[in-house]
Formats: structure tokens, sequence, C-alpha cells
């Protein structure tokens, strides 16, 4: 049995790693939708692992989710990170100006969370050999970066389903709609440096033939609903900062060559200071 004083009565075993960015509000709004099943006006809830789960992954959508933004362009600068909660009618429409002067953007591709419970990351980064990407085959395009949320190694940070390196000047458009299709909330992501992308699952889907299912393999076509969305971020002034395209890119070939170790995309990770009187 633990230490009273810790705050746990009981031994327990971890069931869920979630990284959130307001993880405080996240168990508040937990403790309120498990409200009915609190044990003697205490933060203890009795419930099934299921229930607990369902409850903090819709607490963490209702915190953290698209209506968590505002309708302003939200930059993604180095050291900035940001998790995003996604159900399975959100989509993002990765945007690019071909050339300096061109009138508006290209849709270079577009995607889709296969399931409710996924998670898209954006890590802003300063590097370009920092980040990688499927779509330019890049050096460890295909290595998990961050694959366990604990120290040890035992907690799997979910399944990467899709990998993408972003620059400067990309946006990326992050449209839901609601249940029956007929509405739409739409935000916009812009890059200030370089963008390390990965969309990640805890319940994989995968095709008849086994294959798992990708963020950019479109399960469904997305609503009409969302087209007027789709124009009004097509038609926005040009980005505020830009960078040459992928190809022309003085320092294309460097990209993916220098992956960060794992706490660098989650701090937590990182090992506690000792004390100063501790060699």
């Amino acid at each position: 049995m633990n230490d009273l004083k810790t705050g746990v009565p009981y031994d327990y075993t971890a069931i869920l790693r979630l990284p959130s960015q307001k993880p405080r509000a996240v168990e508040k709004q937990t403790h309120a939708l498990l409200s009915e099943h609190r044990v003697n006006d205490r933060e203890f809830f009795s419930v099934s692992h299921e229930i607990a789960c369902k409850a903090t992954r819709q607490a963490d959508r209702q915190i953290n989710g698209i209506q968590s933004y505002d309708d302003r362009i939200h930059y993604i600068t180095n050291g900035i990170r940001n998790y995003l909660p996604l159900t399975d009618r959100d989509y993002f429409f990765w945007m690019r100006l071909p050339e300096l002067f061109a009138p508006r953007p290209n849709i270079l591709d577009i995607w889709q969370a296969p399931s409710t419970g996924d998670v898209l990351e954006l890590h802003g980064a300063g590097r370009i050999e920092e980040v990688s990407g499927n779509s330019d085959l890049d050096p460890n395009a295909t290595t998990d970066p961050a694959p366990f949320l604990d120290r040890k190694g035992v907690s799997p940070n979910g399944s990467p389903i899709g990998k993408e390196r972003l620059i400067s000047g990309d946006r990326l458009l992050w449209v839901t709609t609601d249940e029956r299709g007929a509405s739409c909330t739409a935000r916009i992501f812009e890059v200030t440096d370089y963008c390390q992308v990965i969309c990640r699952s805890w319940s994989p889907q995968f095709t008849n033939d086994g294959f798992p299912i990708l963020m950019n393999d479109m399960p469904t076509s997305p609503p009409a609903a969302i087209a007027p969305a789709i124009r009004e971020a097509l038609a926005l002034p040009p980005p505020r900062s830009l960078s040459l395209k992928v190809g022309d890119h003085p320092s294309a070939h460097e990209a993916g060559t220098a992956p960060p170790p794992p706490e660098h995309w989650i701090p937590q990770l990182k090992k506690p200071r000792r004390g100063r009187n501790h060699s």
C-alpha cells in the first residue's frame, strides 16, 4: 500500500498516458464527466478501465480540440508543441505557395484521422536536420522519434500512421464537421521555421488486405460542407515567412539526418535533475 501522503490510497497501474497541452484542465474535466462515480467526495472514482479511458479522451477533446482555438492563424515556431485530439470527421489540408509571387497556394496533401481518438502532433523545430517526412523519402522518415511515453520504455506512444515535415510558410487547415456533415469548423496553423508532423492512433484501422490505414489514405471523401473553409484558406494573404519549395531548398538533402532524442519531443522524458548535494 502506498504512503497516504502521496494522495493515492492503493497500489495502481497506469492504463493510459496521454500527451496534453493543458493537463490540469483535462484532469478537472475528466472529474466532471465522472462525477456520478465519485467515491466519498474525493478524487477517486469507481468505474471500469474502459469508461475511465473514454472519459479522459473525451475531456481531452473538449479542452484541446478544435473549439479551443480561435479563428486567428496559429503560428508553429521552434519549440511549440501542439497535440490535436481527433475524431474520424477531422480533415487536414496541407498548403504551400509554389513560388514567391504565386496568387494562391497549392494543396499538397489531404489527411483524415482514420478513427476517433487519434492524435496529430505538430512539433515546431529550428533545424531541417531534426525533421523528416514520408512524402520526401527523408532519412528516418519511418522512424518514430518518441515511441514511448515513459522513461522506462514500457508504455507505447500509440501507432504512428503518418509522418511529414513542413517548412516555413506552409499552412495546415484543420477542418471538422458535425455528425451529419452539414456544417464545419476550421482553424489554420502556419509554420515559421520547420514542423515535424506525426499522426498517432491507439486503435489503428486496417484494409481488407491487412495493411494499416494511414492519415493520407482518406477512408471517406470530405463532405461538401467544408468547401467554403477551403476557399477561404486559399484566399488568405501570403504567409509572413516563406521558404523555397522543398526541391529547391538549399539544405533539403540534410532533412532528417540528425533526429533529436525522444526527450526533445517529450520534455517529460528528461531525467529529473539531481539535487545540488549529489554528484
